[in-house]
């Protein structure tokens, strides 16, 4: 009992540095930034942290110092590989030799092999929490760390927030993933790349400290020993999600407490079990390369013997400008027709069909020349071109297109997208009928697509006019269908 103690609370101990390091990584990753100096940077937060303990025999100062020395490399990687555009895997090891030369420069200098800090005790950094420590086997786990141990596992939830549930996490992905649509957004896809390298920094200075000051009190110059390129391995093997990678990356804490644990009993072999951790980091990313290339290849497999969908559902200009009480131009009728629209999606996901939504979106502080004597809508950065919250968006199946004009064809690639899913007929919901409406299917019309619009998923801000364009719509341009003969086309193969 206790050996698995001890090997549990080692792997706590063993995990802090390394989630750090991945939760500042994932930033940069999302930003398509692959920020490779995790290593040489948490080695000088350890490093400064240390030394200036040592100097000053203040522990406010030497966090601050490590803190700010990481940041300004952190800068030093930006300028060179964002704005000078370098090649970052080379400017990465540049600052992963750098650092720990520079650190033998000065133990060299203090004629030192390495610093210990006599007057700080490790026993005064852990944090004992009430009511815990005395919980049999848990309490001795999880109790007795010190604080930045705790921010690690805090700050991997805090990452995935900051992620996926705020607009700066939304940003840096979209700069990752296709930085020209960042840009035709306005978005300043350097200071995200920037923003995200730093945070990086910020949280390898608390893993070196974490590593030096808090858990040994002392700093040698090979103290980091690869974690940092663990924590690459682990964002790799995680895609860059924070709650997977963190896992990867306690795997690895796993991996060193056992290293350590085991040691003890294995005599002159124990020197053996060093290498334990970075067997297991070369095996789990050889499983992870090779599972990612058979799914790749099943991927392949699927799409070639998949009969695409011939018919698609475009969703048109279901905006929050336009569904929300507090957009710009909000109409009830929008709001009305919602969860009729989420109904026909959840029926055409099912079959498979193609999903397009359209988005409307003017340019910010310009104005469009067809709304001059209209009303602001729809501004690039707002939340007003936001795609109504119930109707969830599959990122990785859904296409969502942004329109200048009426029609969803005019200037876009909507006909493109379209053709090269070999799609034929398309289905038509959304507002408004007499403008955006109407325009997209006259232009699919004549485009030689099969037009059909759904009665009850269509409205504008008056029901006459509404039925007056479904009228012609239905007697010149395509067809107008309810939604019980949708559902009857889908069941009988007709769409």
């Amino acid at each position: 009992m206790e050996l698995l103690n001890s090997i549990l609370y080692d792997t706590v101990y063993h995990s802090a540095p390394i989630i750090l390091c991945v939760i500042g990584g994932i930033f940069a990753y999302k930003a398509n930034v692959l920020n490779i100096a995790l290593e040489g940077m948490m080695l000088n937060g350890a490093f400064i942290s240390v030394l200036v303990e040592y100097l000053t025999g203040s522990v406010a100062l030497a966090v601050i110092a490590a803190i700010v020395t990481t940041l300004l490399w952190g800068l030093v990687f930006s300028f060179l590989g964002i704005t000078c555009n370098g090649n970052v895997i080379v400017i990465g090891l540049g600052i992963n030799l750098i650092v720990p030369a520079i650190a033998k420069f000065v133990l060299k200098v203090m004629e030192l092999a390495n610093i210990s800090l006599q007057d700080v005790g490790v026993a005064d950094f852990k944090i004992n929490i009430p009511g815990i420590k005395s919980i049999p086997l848990i309490g001795g786990i999880v109790s007795g760390h010190p604080v930045i141990t705790y921010l690690a596992f805090i700050g991997i939830a805090a990452a995935a927030i900051l992620m996926y549930k705020t607009k700066f996490g939304i940003y840096v992905r979209v700069v990752g993933e296709n930085e020209d649509s960042a840009i035709s957004l306005g978005l300043k896809t350097q200071k995200y790349k920037y923003i995200a390298v730093l945070i990086g920094a910020f949280c390898c200075a608390l893993a070196g400290i974490n590593l030096s000051m808090e858990r040994m009190a002392m700093f040698t110059s090979d103290m980091t020993a690869g974690r940092g390129f663990i924590a690459i391995a682990a964002i790799y093997c995680g895609q860059g999600k924070p709650v997977q990678s963190s896992l990867y990356a306690i795997l690895f804490g796993v991996a060193r407490s056992l290293a350590v644990n085991l040691s003890v009993y294995a005599g002159p072999a124990a020197g053996m079990f060093d290498t334990i951790p970075y067997i297991i980091m070369v095996a789990v990313l050889a499983v992870v390369s090779f599972m990612k290339f058979k799914e790749g290849k099943r991927i392949q497999v699927r799409l070639r013997g998949r009969k695409m969908a011939k018919t698609a559902l475009i969703i048109v200009d279901m905006v929050r400008d336009f569904t929300d009480p507090e957009g710009l131009v909000f109409y009830p009728e929008n709001q009305k027709i919602l969860p009729r629209i989420k109904k026909v999606l959840d029926e055409s996901r099912k079959h498979e069909l193609l999903i397009v939504f359209l988005q409307h979106c003017n340019r910010k502080d310009k104005v469009d020349k067809k709304a001059q004597s209209m009303r602001p809508n729809c501004i690039e950065g707002t939340f007003g071109i936001e795609i109504d919250p119930m109707l969830e968006v599959d990122e990785k199946k859904d296409y969502v297109i942004r329109k200048r004009r009426y029609s969803g064809f005019f200037g876009t690639d909507l006909d493109l997208v379209l053709r090269e899913n070999e799609v034929e007929n398309v289905v038509v919901v959304g507002t408004k009928t007499n403008c955006c409406i109407r325009a997209t299917v006259t232009d699919a019309f004549y485009l030689n697509y099969n037009p059909y619009v759904i009665r009850e998923c269509v409205a504008t801000n008056s029901e006459t006019v509404n039925e007056v364009h479904l009228t012609d719509i239905d007697k010149y341009l395509g067809k107008v269908i309810d939604m019980n003969t949708f559902s009857k086309m889908l069941e009988e193969g007709q769409l």
